[in-house]
């Protein structure tokens, strides 16, 4: 079975007559939604660790935790992928298709959970306010540790700029997650994946996927105080900490992205204003690149409040001078998932495989049928009605008490004795 799971602020119920209005639809629904999927690949348990640690912040009582959930509704999908959970599978299904190239034309029999999650989506981009992020944990086997793949506009475009803010964002809250690693490119190999389609087919702009390393984080041992080392691989805990982290980014973010005011107008043309501009005096002003800015900029990330009062206008600087420094660097590659993946069968051998699966359902259906079909009738017992039931009971013996159960007592010969006759004493005669 697909879980879900609706995480929000529900509020008083509305009166009746309302709901009949919504056809049946609380109100706390039609929030904006964020949409939380992982464990499409069943060997990737990482994904479950991050996903648990969301949850648990989303429910908990922290001051951000309780905003989040009055201006969002949260659909959260923690399993995409049961039966290769169940069964140990480390990237497919029983269908044996990788699930995350499936999403442009799922199954209805051999990819059930995708195509529900896909219309899913779908049914909430009908809503007036829709779905305004979409959150995919996944695990990576080749890299360290966690970083996000993002969508983008088009190389250069405010637009595609402002996507990447939410990573830069996390990387800059916590330290396991790595903004170098992370990824905007949607190459051709990955159309078929959750994030392209529920980007480009669905209209989900803030979508990403979420890679935790299956070993933790390369960090540069303290040899002066080797006490001090922090752990290098990812523990359950450890993994859990992206949560919080997470949801003091989408307050920070996506609360200001989706305020419709004069205030917020104006922010945005002095972003765009501010990227035009931004040149040699934009650069000297927010240096970043020399050895010395990076290594004071690393030392002010740790710090989460410094984090969180930085001005959107400089972080999008940051931000587009990232994008630009790796377009001249020739791009950053997408890991393990660049190639399509290999797991994934072809779609002539999807299309046979499909073939026998309906070929077998539909047999054994027609079989089930047939068979049942020249049975005779089981006929049903019927219930006696009451009068049968009362004329039962005054029939019935009665119950058996105290007062009309004689004793019985046998003797040695196994006859009952008889009882003694009582004697009547007659009184004597007066003399």
């Amino acid at each position: 079975p697909l879980v879900l799971l609706l995480i929000t602020d529900w509020g008083p119920d509305p009166p009746p007559e309302d709901l009949d209005q919504m056809e049946g639809v609380h109100p706390a629904l039609l929030k904006p939604g964020i949409v939380i999927t992982a464990r499409q690949h069943p060997g990737e348990s990482n994904a479950s660790w991050m996903c648990h640690g969301l949850l648990k912040f989303l429910v908990s009582d922290a001051e951000e935790a309780v905003k989040l959930r009055r201006d969002f509704c949260f659909h959260v999908f923690p399993c995409l992928n049961p039966d290769g959970v169940i069964h140990g599978n480390y990237r497919c299904s029983l269908s044996g298709d990788d699930l995350n190239r499936q999403w442009l034309e799922p199954h209805p029999i051999t990819h059930p959970t995708i195509h529900c999650v896909k219309e899913y989506i779908r049914g909430l981009q009908s809503n007036s306010k829709g779905a305004y992020a979409c959150f995919d944990f996944h695990g990576h086997s080749r890299r360290t540790h966690i970083f996000f793949y993002g969508c983008s506009f088009g190389e250069g475009q405010l637009k595609s700029y402002r996507l990447q803010l939410y990573p830069k964002l996390v990387s800059l809250l916590h330290h396991d997650v790595c903004y170098e690693y992370c990824s905007f490119k949607m190459q051709r190999s990955k159309a078929s994946t959750a994030r392209c389609v529920v980007f480009r087919d669905l209209g989900v702009e803030h979508t990403y996927t979420i890679e935790a390393s299956f070993y933790g984080v390369a960090v540069n041992p303290n040899l002066d105080d080797p006490s001090a080392n922090e752990p290098n691989v990812f523990t359950p805990q450890r993994l859990g900490k992206i949560g919080p982290v997470m949801g003091r980014a989408m307050l920070t973010l996506f609360r200001a992205n989706m305020s419709r005011g004069p205030r917020a107008l104006r922010r945005k043309k002095a972003q765009s204003r501010l990227l035009d501009d931004s040149g040699d005096e934009a650069d000297k002003s927010c240096p970043s690149e020399p050895e010395e800015a990076s290594e004071a900029s690393d030392a002010a990330s740790s710090d989460s409040a410094e984090a969180l009062a930085l001005d959107p206008a400089e972080l999008l600087l940051t931000v587009k001078r990232d994008a630009e420094l790796r377009s001249a660097e020739g791009g950053s590659s997408g890991g393990s998932d660049s190639c399509p993946s290999a797991d994934n069968k072809p779609k002539e051998e999807q299309a046979r495989f499909r073939s026998i699966v309906v070929a077998r359902v539909t047999t054994s259906r027609d079989a089930k049928r047939k068979s049942l079909k020249g049975r005779p009738a089981r006929p049903k017992a019927k219930r006696p009605s009451s009068a049968h039931r009362r004329l039962y009971s005054s029939q019935a013996s009665p119950t058996p008490t105290l007062t009309n159960i004689e004793p019985k007592v046998e003797s040695d010969r196994g006859e009952r004795p008889e009882a003694p006759r009582p004697t009547r004493i007659r009184p004597r005669s007066a003399q």
